[in-house]
């Protein structure tokens, strides 16, 4: 009750603060904001058309926007994003796992492309993210679109595409420094350098942040550094040549049995305690635009990664025993982009192809690090083509077509080649039902997306020997696997909303979705081997509404409602685990002066089951979090505040059955307490 309360008067807060904030700006004539919908949007068909003009479930996060979210990185800005949230592993949120309309990998999979600055980051191995790669600081613009977009990106493109841009994409001369300290040991830094010559633009940057963290074991740092070089071809183009760093250290404090976290959620887990991952990544990039303005648009973008990384991992196989190995893995991956786009009036043809290539190296050890136990090396060649069309088909009315083919070759040293194939179709259409100030569209989309199985899931050579316990020897990959699949319907509108006598004005974006999954991939608990073992039905609401108050005051409020539920085997009509039904969020951000700029969030995360038979579930939570920033000079200084109230809950858990007792054991993730974090940035 006393938690409820204590939401009940902040939301009032809220409510005050902007009423007062419009009777202030009754007296001003503050000019009109920049609004989203009328940004350029290119993530959904790799081309550009304005956000209002879509075909499918999109969403910008501008630069100005970007610093109005009490964030400390990428993830806790998604999460402000419609049908976006995450769950986590760790109690410091650095190992999140993505929740997308309903598709939830559980740290194993991907089922999310995330670009920056043109360049693919997806593991090769697993499809992860490793969203620590990009410091909160070098983004500049973030672009979503969520449903199946197999017929554009192939894939990884199963859930949604995250396109960033960075600084690096800015014109001009620059320069930033950035400090920051705060609780458990958060302490860090930053530097951004630029420089433009004639046709030359030379850019530098660079990030330092260590943690300690909440819980034992849970000490965390990451490093980055990347440097561009960006050259303008006159009237012809540009051409670019980009490297990138990432070192990522970090232990990892395991779950806990629920009463043991609730007597005390700052310990960490003794059959965890070896688990930690020591990871490089060395990104080489390079590419050509053509002139932007021209008919006919050709760009061309090519790369090459090279991913280390030595991890030990705990597997746990009962409630008090777990099989723990080292892993030192490597893995190469080249890939190029070409595309062509030709424009005829108001009709828009896009062509394009895609090549991966990869090569990977696994060895597994005793957690002692010196016995080898198994190892493997193989190989992955992906070819995707792709030819879509965009036309006018009245004044109102647009149309998207498009139609994708994807060729993957696995090949291992010691199991089966593994080689499929896939079609993705797509067709979509937008109606201008409301024209002026009141501008709103309706869009409708329908396309076919695919899912390939990771080389992990077909090939991982980890073996466990637990004949000692009674569970034999088993392996869980499977070289049978197929290509997980998904129907996929999308009905929405993005609406201008002109209110007050043109003092306050809001921008509404709802989008409705269906999907049906067949072979989705899960672990068959019965041969301990994933298998194509789940059909599931995922349907849902995402909506988000944003209100200007002028330039002064901005609100920003999403809802995501999502049913997702088996449709096979004994678990069918259940909804599957870790899908929370309800999340929201919502933010206040006024501009109170020329110099200071308050924000103030809160998010909500909706109880989940954590099991298939839906019989164990874990509460749901609130969150608060604030940020007020003062700028004098070339000076900035924030003060961000996560989890205000200091609200104690478990970011996310599972449950194991006791083979002694038969009982279900909870296990849960603890998640961190308050934490403040002070940030001092220079700018010139």
């Amino acid at each position: 009750m006393l938690k409820t309360n204590r939401f009940t008067l902040l939301y009032m807060l809220m409510i005050y603060l902007i009423i007062g904030g419009v009777s202030l700006l009754a007296q001003s004539d503050e000019d009109k904001p920049q609004f989203a919908l009328e940004e350029v949007i290119v993530v959904g068909d790799r081309s550009e058309s304005l956000l209002r003009e879509s075909t499918t479930a999109s969403h910008i996060l501008t630069e100005v926007e970007l610093r109005q979210i009490p964030a400390q990185n990428l993830v806790d800005v998604l999460e402000h994003l419609p049908g976006l949230t995450f769950v986590q592993q760790d109690a410091s949120n650095h190992l999140p796992m993505a929740v997308v309309r309903g598709f939830f990998g559980g740290g194993e999979a991907e089922n999310i492309l995330l670009i920056v600055d043109g360049v693919p980051l997806n593991d090769l191995n697993s499809g992860l993210i490793n969203w620590s790669q990009i410091p909160i600081n070098e983004i500049q613009r973030i672009e979503v679109t969520r449903g199946g977009g197999s017929a554009v990106y192939g894939d990884l493109a199963l859930g949604a595409v995250i396109n960033i841009q960075t600084r690096n994409q800015q014109l001009g001369d620059a320069m930033s420094l950035g400090l920051e300290g705060g609780s458990f040991g958060t302490r860090g830094g930053d530097l951004f350098l630029q420089r433009q010559q004639d046709n030359y633009t030379y850019s530098l940057g660079a990030s330092a942040n260590q943690v300690d963290g909440y819980r034992d074991h849970s000490e965390w740092e990451n490093y980055t550094a990347t440097a561009r070089v960006n050259k303008a071809l006159s009237n012809k183009g540009q051409i670019f040549g980009q490297v990138r760093t990432t070192f990522l250290d970090k232990n990892e404090p395991g779950p806990l049995v629920l009463d043991v976290a609730e007597a005390d959620d700052q310990q960490s887990s003794e059959l965890f305690a070896a688990d930690a991952r020591d990871r490089r990544i060395v990104e080489l990039s390079a590419g050509f635009r053509s002139n932007p303005d021209a008919a006919s648009r050709l760009s061309l973008d090519a790369g090459f990664r090279n991913f280390q990384q030595e991890q030990t991992r705990t597997i746990q196989v009962t409630p008090e025993f777990g099989d723990t190995q080292f892993e030192d893995e490597t893995n190469l991956l080249g890939w190029a982009q070409f595309q062509y786009q030709r424009r005829t009036g108001e009709q828009l043809l896009i062509a394009g192809i895609d090549l991966d290539a990869g090569s990977y190296d696994s060895q597994y050890f005793e957690a002692d690090q010196v016995t080898e136990t198994t190892g493997g090396s193989g190989n992955r060649i992906k070819a995707g083509l792709y030819l879509e069309g965009k036309f006018r088909l009245t004044e109102r009315l647009r149309a998207t077509t498009g139609v994708r083919f994807d060729a993957l070759q696995n090949r291992s040293e010691t199991l089966n080649d593994v080689d499929f194939s896939q079609f993705s179709p797509r067709v979509g259409l937008n109606y201008q039902y409301l024209a002026g100030n009141a501008n709103g569209h309706l869009y409708a989309n329908w396309s076919r997306a695919f899912k390939a199985p990771t080389l992990d899931q077909l090939y991982d050579q980890r073996v466990l020997d637990l004949s000692g316990v009674g569970f034999g020897v088993f392996n869980f990959a499977n070289g049978d696997l197929e290509p997980q699949t998904s129907w996929n319907y999308d009905l929405g509108i993005y609406q201008r909303l002109p209110l007050a006598e043109d003092r306050i004005f809001g921008e509404l974006t709802l989008s409705a979705y269906l999907l049906d999954i067949t072979n989705e991939i899960d672990l068959d608990l019965t041969t301990f081997k994933y298998g194509n073992i789940l059909e599931s039905r995922h349907q849902g609401i995402e909506s988000a509404l944003t209100l200007y108050f002028g330039n002064r005051i901005r609100t920003h409020h999403t809802y995501n409602y999502s049913d997702v539920t088996s449709e096979a085997g004994d678990t069918k009509g259940n909804m599957l685990k870790h899908i929370p039904k309800h999340t929201a969020t919502h933010a206040l951000n006024m501009q109170l002066s020329e110099n200071i700029n308050a924000s103030l969030s809160q998010r909500f995360f909706g109880e989940v089951y954590l099991d298939d038979l839906n019989t164990t579930t874990l509460p749901g939570f609130n969150l608060l979090d604030a940020r007020l920033q003062l700028d004098w000079s070339n000076y900035q200084l924030q003060l961000t505040v996560q989890n205000l109230l200091d609200n104690r809950y478990n970011s996310s858990g599972y449950t194991f059955a006791d083979p002694f007792t038969g009982e279900d054991v909870v296990f849960v993730y603890p998640a961190q307490g308050r934490s403040a974090v002070a940030t001092i940035r220079l700018r010139m």
